[in-house]
């Protein structure tokens, strides 16, 4: 039997080490063959997504483990590794400190999870809904990609156009497009609760420019392009709501500017007025 594990690194030599190092504390841990199939982004970015794909080609394993360099897990994975094998179904762990499984998206969650007067209710305790959007349970709706093990008949089920990851999401929102396939699939995701992995989160994106990266989440490879696809998200709809959002946000960082006090609180109301301008401008290109 072979697990094949599949990363991408991108500006990830920091992390790369950890994560290599609980490779080989499961690989001297088992019989199995342990399969590593790396590609590095860092000089010729081809995405995330067509670098999943093209590895995926490659990959002999019966059990496909997709990973995020930033992780750091030890032998709990075989709890994992057992789970999947006696039901035939995907799963992925208990994270430490970044969990990135949440819910199925809907519109409404998606509103009152990426607005930045959501992000400002969410501080001060008054987003139900996006505490709703982060609930999951022992089976979850929308795994996120960064430690998700699958069985081989199950990647080749949720393939679309031969496809793991829709190319046309490269860094984000291509695994909320795999949950979609896979609700229309009846696949179901398990959460392997004994397995427990430790993920850093982000490590790829926080150097970089903060316009490049509200691109990348909202313009037409993020969630423009996601909503245009799932006609459920209501892109004009969500247009609507984020510019009411960069609006609102705008003429607050307008009267804070002219109250020309210059505090902390000050400084992050014009950072969220640029903010919310930018993101609306993503969204509409």
């Amino acid at each position: 039997m072979t697990i094949s594990i599949i990363t991408v690194a991108y500006h990830s030599e920091k992390v790369m080490p950890y994560f290599l190092a609980s490779i080989e504390r499961i690989r001297s841990m088992t019989d199995e063959k342990i399969e590593l199939l790396i590609r590095d982004n860092t000089d010729d970015n081809i995405g995330l997504s067509r670098a999943v794909n093209l590895l995926l080609g490659k990959a002999a394993g019966e059990l496909i483990l997709f990973s995020n360099p930033d992780v750091t897990f030890g032998t709990s994975f075989f709890d994992m590794v057992s789970l999947v094998r006696q039901t035939g179904m995907p799963a992925t762990p208990a994270y430490i400190r970044h969990d990135v499984d949440r819910r199925m998206p809907t519109f409404t969650r998606i509103v009152f999870a990426s607005t930045i007067t959501a992000g400002f209710m969410k501080r001060r305790g008054l987003n139900p809904i996006e505490r709703d959007y982060d609930r999951v349970g022992q089976v979850v709706e929308q795994p996120g990609g960064s430690f998700l093990l699958m069985p081989r008949t199950t990647v080749n089920l949720l393939a679309e156009y031969g496809m793991f990851y829709d190319e046309r999401f490269p860094v984000f929102y291509n695994d909320v497009d795999l949950a979609m396939r896979a609700r229309q699939k009846g696949v179901r995701f398990l959460k392997a609760s004994k397995c427990r992995v430790y993920h850093k989160g982000a490590h790829s994106t926080e150097d970089m420019d903060t316009e490049r990266r509200l691109q990348l989440i909202y313009g037409p490879c993020g969630l423009a392009g996601f909503a245009k696809k799932w006609r459920e998200m209501h892109l004009n709809l969500l247009r609507l709501f984020f510019f009411l959002d960069a609006v609102l946000w705008t003429l607050i960082g307008v009267v804070a500017f002219f109250v020309g006090r210059r505090s902390r609180f000050n400084t992050r109301i014009l950072r969220n007025s640029q903010r919310g301008l930018v993101t609306f401008r993503c969204l509409i290109q």
